[in-house]
């Protein structure tokens, strides 16, 4: 075999152990698996929840002249509307059940109401009804409808309110001053939209109406022993903005 045979048999033999090692060096580089993306969970308006509120409260007391003992202070049937108006605030809790998109829940709450307002009798001047509101709480039952972070609710229940009632005449040689109404309770009904800014802070505006019943004032002429009275009936508007934090 010549010389320049055995070179060439040599450089090919190089070049077939030299091939797999050049090949796996041109071969692409294994690629890792995208990482999963993040499963975003519905929210749920399932849980504890606790806050306060503040708002308006449109009242309407009507207070009628009635037949107590002596009589009709002025006239039987007469009647007068103080209606008030003043500022609400105070704080709930409450708790929420979620199934699929029906939120079952209830609450109660306790407040103040800042109105009073003063009206005279068409037929006596001087006679006078007055009314004053005080604290209030209510404890009702929810209903409503969630899409996802909104939700739409009514709401229905009990109310007690602390409104104070009296009448107040001072004619000209006959003085009247009736006792005040003490703690109120009756029923209140009304709705809502809440929103969920985050998983624990909500957003809330809502509506109830109330209706307090009727109760009996009544009073003596100039300290004698025969009495006078008026029936008051106490109803309302409450309109308030709620911020929450649910657990």
């Amino acid at each position: 075999m010549t010389k320049v045979m055995r070179v060439l048999l040599a450089a090919a033999a190089v070049s077939v152990v030299s091939y797999p090692a050049f090949a796996a060096d041109l071969s692409p580089a294994p690629v890792e698996p995208a990482a999963p993306a993040p499963v975003v969970l519905p929210f749920s308006w399932t849980g504890f929840y606790a806050g306060v509120n503040l708002g308006a409260d449109f009242g309407d007391s009507k207070f009628k002249d009635r037949s107590f003992g002596n009589g009709a202070w002025n006239a039987a049937g007469d009647s007068f509307k103080p209606d008030r108006t003043g500022f609400t605030g105070g704080g709930q809790v409450g708790y929420n059940y979620q199934w699929d998109w029906v939120v079952l829940g209830a609450e109660a709450d306790v407040g103040y109401l800042g109105g009073s307002a003063h009206k005279a009798s068409s037929l006596n001047g001087n006679t006078v009804g007055s009314i004053d509101d005080g604290w209030y709480s209510t404890i009702r039952g929810r209903v409503g409808v969630a899409y996802d972070r909104f939700l739409v609710f009514g709401t229905g229940g009990v109310i007690f309110a602390d409104q104070g009632a009296h009448v107040v005449d001072n004619t000209t040689g006959a003085s009247l001053v009736t006792n005040k109404t003490d703690v109120q309770t009756g029923w209140t009904v009304g709705g809502g939209v809440e929103y969920a800014l985050t998983d624990n802070w909500t957003v809330r505006g809502d509506f109830l109406y109330y209706d307090l019943g009727k109760k009996n004032v009544t009073g003596q002429l100039n300290g004698s022993s025969g009495t006078y009275g008026f029936s008051v009936n106490n109803t309302g508007e409450l309109a308030r903005l709620a911020v929450n934090y649910k657990f």
